[in-house]
């Protein structure tokens, strides 16, 4: 992946940072046409989950979008929203980041792909996208993201179509890719699995899911958590906070895309993600504690189930492991 070092981007990912992007009540959509499937279904998520104050079209062309005028530049709002969400081609990125920057705004979720997943120049271009928001303080999720769902707090810009209120729960969601957070959505909200947070970090140019994990980590909405993964960046890292989330009762269920060869050349394809060899995944999840998934349903369905029950003393007697061995199943175990 064409990450920024975490040195580098640590000012950006804190978890206060993080908590002012998830819990964005102002939100300024820039780009949109009132003819584009992503704008509409940004509409009916804000809409759908209830917790949205202001929504703020921006366009230089047309003076009204969905019912509402709009402003020409984010540097012509009134005062500062908490996210902007750019809806704008890749040739376009860095200057509306420069106006969200100069408008006081401290978030932006980049929904253009062709950027890490493309090849060398793309990993490039992510690159210099990373050190631009760096150096604009600028928390950027993407590109290639599909937005979150914030249902503890209502707020879901969120570009995939959704009809009806996200379903609150424990369950806190990081996925890899747009179209597998989708799909993974789908499947929990019809089988009655809630979530609080259920973020898409796409190509993770500067915010990463194991930012978002630590986040999770320290949230008192959040009991379970279900990762998405297609390369594994920082595996210190994630051994730590695998450890943490054992201290905390935090269980941590996780989906490794990429076993066969197959499955490396769609996550590549996805984000531009590095293959890592799977059985030095599979020590690593045994050491951190992680339940590894073998499906994305299985992710979505064990991670559901220690997120309906609530944390238990240690002496209480129950634990839950990651898989033991090759072909044995996921699941925690519960006392008799």
């Amino acid at each position: 992946m064409a990450t920024l070092e975490y040195d580098k981007r640590r000012a950006l990912v804190t978890p206060g940072r993080l908590r002012h992007l998830f819990g964005a009540r102002r939100v300024a959509v820039v780009g949109a046409s009132g003819t584009s499937s992503w704008a509409r279904n940004i509409v009916r998520s804000l809409n759908a989950a209830g917790g949205l104050k202001e929504l703020v079209f921006v366009h230089p062309k047309y003076p009204e979008l969905f019912g509402q005028a709009t402003v020409p530049s984010l540097r012509d709002l009134e005062e500062p929203v908490d996210l902007a969400f750019l809806m704008v081609g890749p040739g376009r990125v860095d200057e509306i980041l420069e106006d969200a920057a100069a408008a006081g705004i401290r978030n932006a979720v980049v929904l253009a792909a062709g950027y890490g997943e493309t090849g060398q120049d793309g990993r490039a271009r992510q690159l210099a996208l990373a050190e631009h928001a760096r150096r604009l303080d600028v928390t950027v999720m993407g590109p290639n993201t599909v937005g979150f769902i914030n249902a503890t707090a209502g707020i879901a810009p969120w570009a995939v179509v959704t009809e009806r209120p996200p379903l609150k729960g424990a369950v806190g969601a990081v996925f890899e890719s747009g179209s597998m957070a989708r799909a993974a959505h789908e499947f929990a909200q019809a089988h009655g699995v809630g979530a609080s947070l259920w973020a898409s970090v796409g190509n993770s140019a500067v915010l990463t899911s194991l930012d978002v994990l630590e986040y999770l980590l320290d949230d008192e909405s959040t009991r379970a958590i279900a990762l998405f993964l297609e390369t594994v960046g920082e595996p210190d890292r994630l051994l730590a906070l695998g450890r943490r989330a054992l201290e905390a009762d935090k269980p941590i269920v996780a989906f490794k895309a990429g076993r066969t060869e197959a499955g490396q050349r769609s996550a590549m394809a996805h984000t531009g993600a590095m293959a890592t060899d799977d059985a030095v995944v599979d020590a690593l999840f045994r050491q951190a504690g992680i339940v590894r998934a073998e499906s994305l349903e299985e992710l979505v369905s064990t991670v559901g189930l220690f997120g309906h029950y609530p944390a238990r003393p240690r002496d209480a007697g129950w634990a839950w492991s990651p898989r033991p061995a090759a072909g044995a199943t996921s699941s925690p175990t519960w006392p008799p």
